[in-house]
């Protein structure tokens, strides 16, 4: 899907919105490593109302959630608001962090799942671990 030639011309565009120590940067770090790809990264702590324009160059978004953050799912939720209902569909994932932290968790993967659901039920949504060595990504 965001996966484009090493050769090409342009970069493919890749946003990642959430909040401050969401995983951000250790994300934007591992995808950046990824050598099969030529990948340029943004990331933003939330989307403007005029996301619409700002939108115009990105190929794909990832909304980070961080479970043990509630402002994650605010974030989320204005941020699914001001994007581009032909972005919602194929172009946007979700892709909670800190699930090896349940036990601190103030967000429920449930209503994280029902949000997603009143916009598109196609919105891909990843669980990542970013904490230790043994980081993983499930689907």
């Amino acid at each position: 899907m965001i996966l484009r030639p090493q050769y090409t011309q342009r970069p493919i565009e890749v946003l990642l919105v959430g909040p401050a120590n969401s995983g951000k940067r250790t994300i934007a770090d591992q995808l950046i490593s990824c050598r099969d790809t030529f990948i340029s990264i943004s990331t933003n702590e939330e989307l403007p109302k005029n996301a619409f324009e700002v939108l115009g160059h990105v190929d794909f978004i990832f909304f980070v959630l961080d479970m043990t953050n509630k402002e994650s799912l605010v974030v989320f939720e204005k941020a699914l608001e001001h994007t581009a209902p032909e972005y919602l569909v194929n172009r946007c994932a979700v892709l909670i962090t800190k699930i090896d932290r349940l036990q601190k968790s103030l967000i429920v993967e449930s209503r994280v799942q029902f949000i997603i659901d009143r916009y598109t039920p196609d919105m891909q949504l990843f669980r990542c671990n970013l904490t230790n060595d043994e980081s993983y990504v499930t689907k």
